[in-house]
């Protein structure tokens, strides 16, 4: 019968065998459940459509959706998207998170057109309270005209 070894540390392999070792992992593979990976919890998505509506005002304000609500706590992508129908102004698009006013910075933006156009964009966000809301919101840059929008929609993915 052979004689035993214990291992006591992987520096007493050759460097050979470790190679001969990464190679064989590489073209096996190993198969992990994400369930076993550390931190990892799922995507967990949300998501929200709102209807045709007409933006007045040059200051945020809500319209017919989109909006999320009872979010919990993490760190979330935001992608958001609407479509504008004969803009007579450049319109804009922000979400607000838990009733803050959005800014410009963070919103999409459809140039005044006499088409239909759609654009989209993306933000990254970290909600920390129990329960958390997203509201799609709206304004025109210009004073005193009116943009049809519509549809809106807005998906929240939740990854930590």
């Amino acid at each position: 019968m052979p004689e035993e070894y214990l291992l006591n540390s992987i520096q007493e392999m050759s460097p050979e065998f470790l190679s001969e070792l990464k190679l064989w992992v590489e073209q096996a593979g190993i198969a992990i459940p994400f369930g076993q990976l550390v931190g990892f919890t799922q995507f967990v998505v949300q998501a929200s459509t709102g209807a045709f509506g007409d933006v007045t005002s040059t200051s945020y304000m809500t319209l017919n959706g989109p909006s999320i609500t009872g979010l919990p706590p993490g760190k979330y992508l935001l992608i958001y998207a609407m479509a504008v129908v004969n803009g007579p102004s450049e319109t804009l698009m922000a979400i607000s998170v838990n009733g803050d006013t959005p800014t410009d910075a963070d919103a999409v933006s459809v140039p005044a057109t006499g088409d239909v156009l759609m654009a989209a964009t993306i933000r990254l966000v970290t909600l920390t309270g129990n329960s958390n809301t997203l509201t799609g919101m709206y304004r025109n840059v210009v004073s005193g005209s009116t943009g049809g929008v519509g549809p809106a929609w807005l998906l929240a993915v939740r990854y930590a």
